[in-house]
C-alpha cells in the first residue's frame, strides 16, 4: 500500500524486506525512545517481518522524500482501537525541507476515515518526541510511572488532505 498527499510531496509505502535493514538501524539509533532497549540484531530482525507479515492489521510504512527512505511509521488494530507505533525520522536528510508532521497527519487522516476507531499510543514519558506527539493533537489519557497514554483528538482543527491509496 502507498499513501500520499495530493501534492505527492513524500510517500507512505507499505514495508518490504529490502527496507527492514534500514528500520533496524534507526530503532537502534534511538532505542532510548522505546520500551525495547536493547540492540536489535540482523536475525532478530528477520524474525520479527516474518512475524510481520502474517499480521494483516499491523501496517508499518517507510517515509520517502525525494526518493530516499528517511523514517517509518506504523499502525496496529489493538484493543478495539488503532495503535500508532515506531514513529521515527532515521535519516535527517533531505532535498527539500520536510516534517514528519505531515507525513504523521496524512496518516493519522487516513487512518480516521478507514476506522472510525479511537487512535491512540504509548509514549514513554522520557521520549525526546513527547511533546512532539502532543503538538500533533495527542493528549494524555493516562499517566504511569514510566509512560503515558496518548490519544489522538482531531476536534476542529483536523486538517483535510486529499489522500492517495494505491
Amino acid at each position: 500500500m502507498i499513501i500520499t498527499d495530493e501534492y505527492e510531496s513524500f510517500i507512505l509505502k507499505s514495508i518490504l524486506v529490502e527496507d527492514i535493514e534500514s528500520l533496524r538501524v534507526w530503532k537502534n539509533k534511538h532505542r532510548g525512545s522505546f520500551f525495547h532497549k536493547n540492540e536489535i540484531t540482523s536475525s532478530e530482525q528477520y524474525t520479527w517481518f516474518s512475524e510481520y507479515q502474517n499480521d494483516p492489521e499491523n501496517i508499518m510504512f517507510v517515509v520517502i522524500v525525494d526518493g530516499v527512505s528517511i523514517g517509518c511509521m506504523g499502525y496496529r488494530l489493538k484493543d478495539g482501537g488503532v495503535d500508532v507505533y515506531n514513529i521515527m525520522r532515521g535519516e535527517k536528510t533531505s532535498h527539500k525541507p520536510f516534517k514528519m508532521s505531515d507525513a504523521f497527519s496524512v496518516m493519522l487522516s487516513y487512518l480516521k476515515v478507514k476506522y472510525q476507531l479511537t487512535i491512540s499510543c504509548v509514549v514513554l514519558n522520557d521520549n525526546p518526541a513527547f511533546n512532539w506527539y502532543l503538538n500533533n493533537n495527542f493528549i494524555v489519557k493516562a499517566k504511569y510511572d514510566n509512560y503515558s497514554l496518548l490519544e489522538y483528538y482531531s476536534g476542529n482543527n483536523m486538517k483535510k488532505y486529499l489522500i492517495k491509496v494505491k
